[in-house]
């Protein structure tokens, strides 16, 4: 599900697909207001301090029940995928990669093309 955000944090809307989404956006960037996408995720992921996946989760309780079983251990919840995200200044996705430094990469290419962007990380839930 995507969801579509004021800058204030109110959701204006929710689309179930790319498209509907991005058209709502540019009509109400049209309007001059400012809006975000967010996507609700459906996975949760626990991963070691290499960044290796250690077992996929649907609920989130179920991947808070399991960081708690595993004391002492460095390992943590991220959010649906690893992926970190290269964006515009109107949220349109220039770039998708594995790794922070694919990331930092291209987009020290584009800001030498006088690009705003910015790079939008995996999300981290818990972490010990």
């Amino acid at each position: 599900m995507i969801l579509v955000i004021d800058n204030d944090g109110n959701i204006l809307a929710t689309f179930s697909n790319e498209e509907d989404a991005y058209n709502f956006v540019k009509e109400k960037m049209k309007e001059g207001k400012k809006v975000h996408l967010k996507i609700q995720h459906e996975k949760f992921f626990a991963v070691d301090e290499k960044g290796n996946v250690i077992r996929e989760f649907r609920e989130l309780s179920d991947a808070y029940e399991f960081l708690k079983s595993r004391d002492g251990e460095k390992i943590r919840i991220l959010i649906d995928d690893r992926s970190f995200y290269v964006i515009d200044d109107i949220g349109n996705i220039l770039g998708v990669f594995n790794s922070e430094e694919d990331a930092y990469n291209f987009v020290k290419e584009k800001m030498k093309e006088g690009k705003k962007i910015r790079i939008i990380p995996p999300a981290q839930l818990y972490m010990k």
